[in-house]
């Protein structure tokens, strides 16, 4: 059950930051920048948990 809390958290900082990203109207090279760390953290932070 914590596992699930943690997972739903993670995801909705990542889309937070998404979320703030898309309203600053950032050059599209940073904005896909950002994107693809926020994806890789998730997909790290998910690999982590699945690992354990």
């Amino acid at each position: 059950m914590r596992r699930m809390i943690k997972m739903l958290l993670i995801v909705m900082v990542a889309a937070l930051v998404v979320g703030i990203v898309s309203t600053l109207k950032l050059n599209m090279l940073v904005q896909s920048l950002i994107y693809a760390i926020v994806i890789g953290l998730v997909i790290y932070a998910i690999a982590k948990k699945v690992d354990k």
